[in-house]
């Protein structure tokens, strides 16, 4: 036990050496030569350390200014820091973007603006009345003709009846007057192989949507912007685009027709042929 007034921690700070010069004037720092030569290199963040010596005798001697030395390289050195600063920024650009907005628009097909107007008035479209508030309703002029197929078409290129070609319900075939839905043409397979009360077609037939002109989604979709497109008419078969589309309006059922209807007539059965809707 020495009676000096300072006693070397254990540890890094033990390791600290000390020659007084000749005179008792103050020394310098030493290095104990056991650290090895990784022990001149100064830590990351030094400090400076007034560290009083006694001499022989335990006379006090001038304080002497030591500083504080690293044992061995640190960990994360200079080589580290760009592949810090990459991980920085590849966590920045991993961050969450805020989210875009998005535009819900509900079509109802055959809808008059007065009417549900006055039921909103009412009280009656609560769920409507909400959207109103929120968002917009506007009444909207219909087309020339003011048929489905045409409106619809309408609304989904921006173009009239003489742009996107569909002027009602029904076109004709001018060569034989035979009538079929004017947003389609379906032609069947040219070759068929009868197989008993069969018919196996050796390639397929061809569905082909008359509508003329661009759809809106297919112009927001240039401009980066997706969309889904549920049960809207006139859009058999669906455009092609990388937009979600299901059809509506138009679309055949699974016999290859367009829905069941009732046909009265007060001629005897089987004394007309097809009849068609």
């Amino acid at each position: 036990m020495s009676d000096s007034p300072f006693r070397p921690q254990r540890g890094r700070a033990a390791k600290l050496g000390h020659t007084p010069a000749e005179g008792g004037a103050a020394g310098s720092a030493g290095v104990s030569p056991a650290l090895g030569p990784q022990a001149s290199r100064l830590l990351a963040l030094p400090a400076t350390l007034t560290v009083p010596v006694a001499r022989a005798g335990g006379t006090p001697a001038a304080p002497v200014q030591a500083r504080r030395l690293r044992s061995q390289r640190h960990p994360f050195g200079w080589r580290f820091r760009p592949c810090f600063a990459l991980l920085l920024l590849l966590l920045a650009s991993c961050a969450s973007s805020p989210p875009s907005k998005k535009v819900l628009i509900l079509g109802l097909d055959g809808l008059d603006a007065q009417v549900i107007t006055r039921l909103m008035d009412e009280g009656k479209l609560p769920n409507f009345s909400r959207l109103r508030c929120d968002g917009s309703f506007s009444p909207l002029a219909t087309s020339i003709p003011p048929e489905s197929p045409v409106a619809w078409s309408t609304f989904l290129t921006g173009l009239d009846a003489g742009g996107h070609g569909i002027f009602d319900f029904i076109h004709r075939d001018p060569a034989t007057m035979a009538p079929y839905l004017s947003t389609t043409t379906t032609q069947g397979p040219g070759w068929t192989l009868p197989l008993g009360r069969w018919r196996i077609p050796l390639w397929q037939g061809e569905i082909r949507l008359n509508r003329k002109g661009r759809a809106f989604w297919e112009i927001l979709e240039d401009h980066g912007v997706p969309g889904t497109i549920v049960r809207i008419p006139a859009n058999y078969p669906p455009t092609d685009s990388d937009a979600k589309q299901l059809a509506g309006m138009g679309t055949p059922d699974l016999e290859g027709t367009y829905g069941t209807f009732s046909f009265y007539t007060d001629e005897p059965a089987g004394s007309y042929g097809e009849v068609s809707g």
